[in-house]
């Protein structure tokens, strides 16, 4: 018999070496759809695809298909409330999604929350009839004293237009403009005392999907374009789990909307390519699911906010949401307002210091790494001077703390960020491991110029602080960053796998930005 020998090696774990390692975690209490594609099944798949944990209590077990629903048994009460209580006491839970509820299942979650000391978001799913049409819930779960309990624990309910009707009793939608969809979501706000998110996708308004958050004293109204696809099995399954989970990473509740609606409408635009039903053919009229995992499916591309995947370079990483807010909160840092305008703390500018002295001597085996590595002639020099640059760098903090720069001390944020950086070298590419060296040698730069105008220390004022502002305006080191730009742009748009390197740099940012934290 032929033997073979196959390596597998570590992976290169993004983030892995952050203090802050733990996951998000939502609980589910739903429905089980066998097809996968509403009920529990969709929620575990959105809730992992936020990059939370995801736990279950299923309510009633279906036998379906996206076009239909044959039969639903429910779990006993009591099962429901051994599962809920054995959960909230053994395990973390950050937000609850509720989705199908038999009677039985609400006296049982209802009974619980009740005895949680602890104040969890809720987001209530008032799933009444499935995207086929078929019954899920009966009007003896919605008119309960049982259920005016729940919705006083809920932080967003989420109903689409025909739920809103029913729960408010009326027959009839005029649904011919914005307004019209406030009013409705501003009625129903009123009748069930929480916050309300209503779903327009029934009754598209010119060409536009209106979705109406009623929160608190706000409104936020949320414009989609209509899609035609029939992949619309499990949609307000799917939204109502990403929002809870957007929660559970710590979101203002409209920003989670906002992000949980492009996620939905992501998922039904790729929806209609994954053909996973024995039907699905071009011609079929048969309601298939969503597309849950496309950022999964897309590693040679990047999804740029607008739901549609492209080659991306610099600019437009820089204009990805989440690389844009990471990459702000860095260049923008007010470290370095502070530091501008005299007004930082000296002691905890020297601790920076000294903790970047350390950053550095890893930073500089890196860039010798880079180096070693270039298959390049021009990439070869490109990192000798970066080398340089990082010597003379080293050198101007010596001059400003003296023989106090060096200590043993090590703060968690540096060595969480120069961690980070060997775990690139020891498992990334060449490619991925200048993608995680670009946020330090391109944000010092830029972060300094764009408060130049408004530097107010001096030479004579504050000489340690104006010696370190004039480090990063020399003209060198500026046209250092530039070429910079120029490799990483080229990088990303050759790149198989972009998206690996946009989340590197997005992570390094964040990296950054808890660096600068340090002086703070």
């Amino acid at each position: 018999m032929t033997q073979f020998e196959h390596n597998i090696e570590s992976p290169l774990y993004l983030g892995t070496h952050w203090r802050e390692r733990r996951l998000p975690t939502v609980l589910t209490i739903a429905g089980s759809d066998n097809s996968g594609g509403a009920g529990i099944e969709a929620d575990i798949k959105s809730i992992s695809a936020q990059g939370c944990y995801a736990m279950t209590c299923i309510t009633a077990l279906t036998c379906q298909t996206p076009e239909q629903v044959y039969s639903s048994i429910s779990v006993e009460e009591s099962h429901i409330r051994s599962v809920l209580q054995h959960t909230f006491q053994s395990m973390r839970c950050d937000s609850v999604k509720i989705g199908m509820l038999t009677y039985e299942a609400l006296k049982a979650v209802t009974g619980v929350l009740e005895t949680l000391e602890l104040d969890i978001p809720v987001v209530l799913d008032p799933v009444m009839v499935a995207t086929s049409g078929a019954q899920l819930s009966s009007s003896k779960v919605w008119d309960s004293q049982e259920m005016d309990q729940l919705l006083q624990k809920v932080s967003v309910l989420t109903p689409n237009i025909p739920e809103a009707k029913a729960l408010l009793g009326v027959s009839y939608f005029k649904g011919q403009s914005t307004d019209d969809f406030v009013q409705l979501a501003k009625q129903l706000k009123e009748k069930c005392k929480c916050n309300v998110l209503l779903k327009g996708g029934h009754m598209p308004l010119d060409g536009k999907i209106v979705d109406v958050l009623c929160y608190n004293d706000e409104v936020h109204t949320y414009f989609s374009e209509e899609l035609t696809s029939t992949n619309l099995h499990g949609t307000g399954c799917t939204l109502s789990s990403t929002i809870a989970s957007r929660i559970a990473r710590g979101e203002d509740v409209p920003v989670a909307v906002q992000n949980s609606i492009q996620y939905v409408h992501n998922a039904i635009l790729t929806g209609e390519h994954i053909e996973v039903t024995a039907r699905a053919d071009s011609h079929s009229a048969t309601y298939g699911p969503l597309n849950h995992v496309y950022e999964l499916a897309n590693s040679g591309s990047v999804a740029t906010g607008s739901g549609k995947h492209q080659q991306v370079g610099y600019e437009t990483m820089l204009q990805i949401p989440e690389v844009k807010k990471a990459w702000d909160s860095y260049i923008d840092h007010e470290f370095v307002a502070r530091v501008s305008n005299g007004t930082i703390d000296m002691d905890k500018f020297a601790k920076y210091l000294r903790q970047d002295y350390h950053y550095l001597q890893t930073f500089a085996r890196i860039h010798a790494k880079l180096a070693a590595d270039a298959t390049t002639e021009i990439r070869f020099q490109s990192e000798v001077a970066v080398l340089q640059n990082i010597i003379h760098e080293m050198e101007k903090q010596e001059r400003i703390l003296g023989p106090g720069i060096k200590t043993n001390v090590k703060s968690q944020e540096m060595l969480d960020y120069t961690n980070y950086l060997k775990e690139v070298a020891q498992y990334g590419n060449w490619e991925q491991l200048y993608t995680a060296t670009m946020p330090c040698c391109l944000g010092y730069v830029i972060a300094v110029r764009k408060i130049q105008d408004k530097i107010t220390v001096t030479e004579d004022s504050h000489p340690k602080l104006y010696q370190w502002l004039q480090e990063y305006l020399r003209e060198d080191f500026y046209q250092a960053s530039q070429e910079g730009i120029k490799t990483l742009d080229s990088i990303l748009k050759q790149s198989q796998d972009p998206a690996t390197l946009v989340k590197i740099f997005k992570e390094v940012c964040d990296l950054e930005t808890r660096f600068w934290n340090q002086g703070l």
